[in-house]
C-alpha cells in the first residue's frame, strides 16, 4: 500500500537534511557493471530494476546489472538487523556480494531499501530506523570487503508515494548530521502510519 502524501514530514525532514537526495546519472561508476542488493518485494522490484537501467545506461549502452535479491535487501546487512536471529542472511549476502565482485569484477555495489516496506512493518521499524539500518549495511560492506581495490557502495531508498514512486540517493554523512540534530517537530512512526 503507497504512502499518503500526509505522512511524508520524515521523508520532507531527511530531504532538507540532505540525507534523501535527488539521484545523479554520474555520481555511480558503472561503467563495469554494478552488483544490486535490493528487495524482492514483487510490487516494487520491477520500478527500481527499471529506474536502475535508465540512469545506468548512458555509461554503457545496456546496463550489466548483477542482481542479489532477498526480502528485505539491504536491511538483512547490518549486525545489529532483527532479520538476522534465526538466519544468518548478513552472512549469506556478503558473501554473495564478495563473489560476484570476483566472480564479474564488478566492484560497485548500490543497496537499496523501500517504504513502504512489509519487512520493516513486520518487525515495527520506523522510516528512521530503515535509513540507520541502510547506512550501517553500507558502512559494513565498506569494512568488510575494505580489501577490495576500487570498491564503491551507494545507497538507496525507493518510496512508493500514492501519486507515484521516486528513488533517493542517501548520504551517510547527511544522516549522521540529521541525526545529532533530529527535528523535534517530527512524529513518531510518521511513515509507517496506518492509513486512514
Amino acid at each position: 500500500m503507497p504512502l499518503r502524501k500526509d505522512d511524508g514530514q520524515v521523508e520532507r525532514s531527511m530531504r532538507r537534511g540532505e540525507v534523501l537526495r535527488d539521484v545523479q546519472q554520474h555520481q555511480i561508476d558503472a561503467r563495469n557493471g554494478v552488483v544490486l542488493v535490493a528487495c524482492g518485494d514483487g510490487d516494487q522490484f520491477h520500478d527500481l530494476y527499471r529506474h536502475k537501467t535508465e540512469i545506468l545506461a548512458p555509461q554503457r549502452g545496456e546496463p550489466r546489472i548483477h542482481p542479489l535479491i532477498l526480502n528485505g535487501g539491504a536491511l538483512l546487512i547490518p549486525h545489529d538487523s532483527p532479520f538476522n536471529r534465526d538466519l544468518p542472511n548478513d552472512g549469506v549476502l556478503l558473501q554473495n556480494i564478495a563473489g560476484a565482485i570476483k566472480l564479474k569484477d564488478i566492484r560497485t555495489i548500490a543497496i537499496y531499501v523501500h517504504a513502504p516496506c512489509g519487512m520493516a512493518r513486520s518487525a515495527e521499524l520506523n522510516f528512521e530506523e530503515i535509513i540507520r539500518l541502510l547506512v550501517a549495511a553500507k558502512r559494513r560492506i565498506r569494512h568488510e570487503l575494505s580489501h577490495v581495490d576500487g570498491l564503491k557502495v551507494a545507497a538507496f531508498c525507493h518510496i512508493h508515494w500514492e501519486d507515484g514512486k521516486r528513488t533517493y540517493h542517501v548520504s551517510a554523512d547527511a544522516w549522521d548530521r540529521w541525526v545529532e540534530a533530529p527535528p523535534m517537530s517530527l512524529p513518531p512512526n510518521s511513515l509507517l502510519a496506518p492509513s486512514r
